[in-house]
């Protein structure tokens, strides 16, 4: 044979035998799938959410369990209590947080068991709240959400480290690595304009996270620690988030900190080793500290909670700074004066002259208490109304290079130039050779301004609420009649906004009659009453459409301050909308779902997290990751759902679903079997239909489908779940056919096959017969009857032949009469019975002078009554004898014919006694033995009478006397 054709061959034979294993072998259990953990964060002793994905090859059924297993060095925080009570609480929290994809998990199923094994592993063992079934579209890929709220915290060591899973179905663990890093934030770069001393200024922070500082979006947590020096101009919370940015994208809310510690939420993701860039834009209100030198900031993360501190940064020096609040005309105003003190220092007690401009009115007197330097009041305070000077001294030494900040509170009453100008003031400290001078600024008229714009939501398209705060000019005042016109105003929603104005007075808020037009993006308000200038006015309105994101301007004239005044405000990027995507399943009626649907989720916003929850258990969320299909069950439950970004999340929609993929459960009691014989031809046909749990928005409720049909006829179903109907059967088989259905349409059938059959089945007893009398306890009961009948003897259950033939053995322990029951009942009910009476030994009663006598009961004549003689009583020698069967004899006297003696030989089961008596002795022979008699047998009115209780006794039986009657009672055999 050739080499190829030998090749050929081979490879025949290969495929052929490989053929035959894929047909003839199941195909090897490929176990757990495609594990891989998602865990955030990543870094080191920090808590985090763990998401294990893996894929099953085997159904999981409810109750069963999944094992998720931690590296060594995981640690639980707080740990388990020691308490069971407390433990099992926690417990609970834990198998509460978590989740099977959409569904959150249950405690219904047991608590978790939490356990360390010998390597260090810690092992979570769960019993699953729901059924999760590879063949079901969904459910083939699943993810099991241990979320931080768990308190399970990575280990404190960088490193790879192993991860497992496993399932009851599937117990070969299967394992994944995953890497834990150190991190930390890197060195920040800071950059400030102006870098001026005192000077609101921009500030622009930059540095990256560390290799494990993830930070999610709107969760990621940034905080920045301020010079002690560095000032804001409003509380930290007051700030509007359009006015910080991270990488670009405004907050999505205010800051939150205290005095110089600043911290927000992240609008954008950061990866790890990201790159941050903080930008606080002048209108942020950050001064710069009044100090010449270099300075640092710290930053920390929510991930990298270690403070870095930044490159040093340097503050410079500038020109003295005024600042008059309010710099209005002919206001009562505070005056600020800030310079840097570089030509020596200023003692305690040393002054500082402030010459005002002329303009600027002083009063006659100031108090020295009205006077600050450095936030703290003067040692004393020197005024001149006439040359409009000051002196203040300092109460404390101020050194070279540091920075000096004199302030006349309105206190001080010092009034504002009555016309609008620009003013500069000098100052002199002591040492001092000249005067320097500070910034100029501008006292103005008081006009038509717009102190603030509050709106409410602030996202894009959204329907808000929107005040403006604004004060009329000192010659702003209206008539009734005269208009106040919002101009650029978003878009109105004309049949609904709602308008009102209010004057302020002290904080307290009038409203203002009016009356309100709208034209367009614009409104016209007509006031209905004379409103004084300078006052500060609230205009309120809703149901304003909110325009795209941007920053827009507003603007404010009134007919008595015709020129426009305008103000910015800025509109967030608009809050997500998810919406929920349904697929799959099967919908049967009133719609119920029989099959449960796939659900999943998009939005809006694609970087947006979508959350859900059900049955308004908000303590329960559940971070939405992909689409899934709902759990398999009976219930009608509500899924919450929500979008969420950093600008805001959407009000939670809700969806209603009802499912039910389990169909009845009927207990049917008469047919009881699928196939049956009856002997009546009125069958009932009788059940209850089993109430199952149906959990209705959380709560577990037991309902009764009550849709039952017996051969296609509805009948009724009571509240208890019972049902019955009467069936005559006309024909000697009759199908049954038992339908129950649910409101889903989920229906359960019950066939059964009745045969009619009146006939009762046979009975013949073999033995024993009636009124049979046995000497032992034990009797045989033999006999026949149907094939496959049931029968009972005396209530207890025989064992049948396959020919019908029967026997059995019963004791009677005790002597006397016994009844026995014989009942054979065929498959349809039929039942033939038979009495039978019997006897166990015999009992025989005698009265002394009394003729009549009882054998088992029946009564007996004797030819002559028993008697006493010297205490002992005689009775008729055949008698005895015949009732115990004994065989009797005698010898009589050839010549005379006198009885000479007589013989009982008594032989049965019991054994052989021989006795034989000789009249006029008391000399007997029992079994060749001599016995002495008390008394010796005697013939009296020619009948031999012979002792009762010695031949009685010595047959076997037991004589009992009844002295008050002279009853005796003879029982055989004796007990």
């Amino acid at each position: 044979m050739s080499n190829k054709k030998r090749t050929k061959n081979v490879l025949i034979v290969l495929f052929i035998t490989i053929f035959y294993l894929v047909l003839n072998f199941p195909a090897l259990t490929m176990g757990i799938q495609n594990f891989y953990m998602e865990i955030k964060p990543r870094k080191t002793g920090l808590q985090a959410t763990y998401i294990f994905h893996f894929t099953i090859e085997k159904k999981i059924e409810v109750h069963q369990s999944i094992t998720l297993v931690w590296p060594p060095g995981t640690t639980i925080n707080p740990p388990l209590p020691e308490d069971p009570k407390e433990k099992n609480e926690r417990l609970k929290q834990i198998i509460e947080s978590m989740s099977i994809g959409l569904s959150p998990c249950s405690s219904c199923q047991g608590l978790p068991i939490i356990e360390t094994d010998k390597q260090g592993f810690l092992k979570l063992t769960f019993n699953t709240h729901i059924e999760l079934n590879p063949d079901i579209p969904g459910y083939k890929n699943i993810y099991v959400t241990v979320p931080d709220r768990c308190g399970f915290s990575n280990p404190k060591t960088a490193g790879t480290y192993t991860y497992k899973v496993a399932t009851a179905p599937e117990p070969e663990y299967k394992t994944t690595t995953f890497d834990i890093v150190n991190s930390q934030t890197q060195t920040p770069q800071v950059t400030i304009e102006p870098p001026i001393y005192n000077a609101n200024a921009q500030y622009k922070i930059e540095f990256e996270v560390g290799a494990g500082g993830w930070l999610g979006r709107g969760t990621g947590l940034i905080k920045i620690k301020f010079p002690e020096e560095t000032k804001f101009q409003r509380p930290i919370p007051e700030i509007k988030p359009e006015h910080i940015s991270i990488n670009g994208k405004i907050l999505g809310k205010a800051p939150n900190g205290t005095k110089n510690l600043i911290n927000f939420t992240t609008p954008v993701e950061i990866p790890d080793n990201g790159k941050v860039t903080v930008i606080f834009d002048k209108k942020a209100g950050l001064i710069n500290p009044n100090k010449i030198q270099q300075y640092q900031l710290e930053v920390a993360t929510s991930i990298d909670t270690e403070w870095v501190k930044s490159k040093p940064y340097s503050i410079q020096r500038g020109v003295a700074i005024l600042e008059v609040e309010p710099a209005k005309v002919n206001r009562i105003a505070q005056y600020k004066i800030l310079f840097v003190l570089d030509n020596g220092k200023l003692n305690k007690g040393n002054g500082i002259l402030i010459r005002f401009p002329k303009a600027v009115i002083l009063p006659q007197k100031i108090s020295s208490n009205c006077v600050l330097v450095n936030e703290k009041p003067v040692f004393a305070a020197n005024f001149n109304s006439s040359t409009n000077e000051a002196v203040v001294f300092p109460d404390a030494e101020i050194l070279i290079g540091e920075s000096v900040e004199i302030t006349f509170t309105k206190k001080c009453g010092i009034k504002n130039p009555k016309d609008p100008c620009q003013i500069k003031m000098e100052f002199k400290p002591q040492n001092y050779d000249s005067f320097e001078e500070t910034q100029a600024i501008e006292i103005v008229a008081g006009k038509l301004e717009i102190n603030e714009i509050k709106i409410e939501p602030p996202n894009a398209y959204a329907l808000a609420k929107y005040q403006i705060k604004f004060l009329l000019g000192d010659n702003g005042g209206l008539k009734k009649e005269q208009n106040i016109y919002i101009i650029k105003l978003a878009e109105i929603i004309e049949t609904k906004v709602e308008a009102k104005l209010e004057k302020l007075d002290n904080e307290i808020a009038e409203i203002i009659p009016t009356e309100i037009k709208i034209d367009k993006s614009s409104l016209i308000i007509t006031c209905k009453t004379d409103i004084a200038p300078a006052t500060s006015l609230i205009l309120s309105l809703d149901n304003i459409a909110n325009p795209s994101s941007n920053t827009y301007e507003l603007s404010i004239k009134t007919d008595t301050e015709p020129e426009l005044v305008s103000a910015s405000y800025t509109i967030l990027p608009p809050l997500p909308k998810a919406e929920i995507n349904i697929s799959g399943g099967k919908i049967g009626r009133a719609g119920w779902y029989t099959e449960p649907p796939i659900v999943g989720f998009s939005c809006s916003d694609p970087e947006a997290k979508i959350f859900i929850f059900w049955d308004g258990k908000e303590n329960q969320i559940i971070e939405y990751s992909r689409e899934m299909p709902l759990e398999a069950g009976q219930y009608i439950a509500k899924l919450h759902y929500y979008a969420e970004n950093p600008y805001g999340k959407m009000p939670p929609k809700m969806k209603e679903f009802k499912i039910d993929t389990e169909k009845p459960i009927v207990i049917i009691d008469s047919p009881k079997e699928a196939t049956s014989l009856t002997n009546t031809s009125n069958l009932l046909v009788s059940g209850r239909v089993t109430a199952m749990k149906t959990v209705i928005y959380g709560q577990d409720t037991m309902t009764i489908d009550k849709m039952v049909q017996v051969n296609g006829r509805q009948i009724s179903v009571k509240e208890t779940g019972e049902f019955q109907i009467e069936l005559t059967l006309k024909n000697e088989k009759t199908q049954i056919i038992i339908e129950v259905q649910d409101e889903a349409g989920n229906s359960l059938f019950r066939e059964f096959i009745v045969f009619y059959d009146p006939m009762p089945p046979k009975l013949i007893i073999l033995t024993p017969h009636n009124n049979d009398c046995f000497l032992v306890p034990k009797i045989t009961i033999q006999g026949t009857t149907e094939p496959e009948a049931q029968l009972l003897i005396n209530g207890e259950i025989i064992f049948v032949e396959e020919d019908g033939s029967f026997a059995t053995e019963i004791l009677f322990p005790n002597l006397g009469k016994h009844n026995i029951v014989i009942e054979a009942t065929d498959r349809a009910g039929n039942t033939t019975k038979q009495n039978i009476e019997i006897h166990i030994g015999y009992i025989i009663v005698l009265k002394i002078g009394e003729t009549k006598a009882t054998v088992n009961g029946t009564e007996t004549v004797l030819d002559i009554p028993p008697y006493i003689k010297n205490g002992r009583t005689l009775v008729p020698f055949r008698f005895i004898g015949e009732v115990l069967k004994a065989q009797i004899s005698y010898a009589s006297d050839p010549l005379s014919g006198k009885v000479l003696n007589v013989a009982y030989y008594l032989k049965n089961e019991l054994g052989i006694v021989y006795i034989k008596l000789i009249l006029g002795s008391n000399i007997a022979i029992v079994n060749d033995k001599k016995v002495v008699l008390d008394v010796p047998p005697e013939i009296k009115n020619g009948r031999t009478f012979v002792p009762i209780r010695f031949v009685s006794e010595n047959l076997g039986a037991q004589v009992e006397w009844e002295a008050s009657t002279q009853t005796i009672t003879i029982k055989y055999p004796k007990i």
